[in-house]
């Protein structure tokens, strides 16, 4: 099971990372299809505060933009402020190779930027069962 999960992690990544970013109906498809409907769902290396909002299906969903340029942050902040989605989707950096999160706490995974994430990190963030 736990190889299920992480192949469709890569093909996450393979698919959202390609010749362009994702975009919203990229993003919509791959939560979909992961079967994963509500949680804390986590996307690193994402810039955008639409995409954010369409890896948002409902309200027993949150979002968690990572994303390495702390220049970045504040106008995806504001953006989503102004949008009134700020705190059901935040947005934070991220400094180095291990995600910021407990063991076992994120539901849907999805990596544009795995530069230094090993494949064990993305494994221990994961719930079982999860994408």
């Amino acid at each position: 099971m736990c190889r299920r999960i992480f192949l469709f992690a890569a093909s996450a990544l393979l698919f959202s990372s390609a010749s362009s970013p994702a975009n919203g109906n990229e993003i919509s498809k791959l939560v979909a299809d992961s079967g994963v409907q509500a949680g804390f769902f986590v996307h690193v290396g994402s810039a955008d505060a639409e995409l954010a909002q369409s890896l948002k299906p409902n309200a027993a969903t949150q979002v968690h933009l990572l994303t390495r340029d702390s220049d970045q942050i504040s106008p995806l902040r504001a953006k989503l402020r102004a949008g009134g989605h700020y705190g059901e989707i935040s947005v934070d950096r991220l400094d180095g190779d291990l995600l910021p999160y407990v063991d076992n706490l994120v539901n849907l995974l999805i990596v544009e930027d795995q530069t230094g994430i090993s494949k064990d990190e993305i494994l221990r963030v994961l719930v079982r069962n999860g994408v």
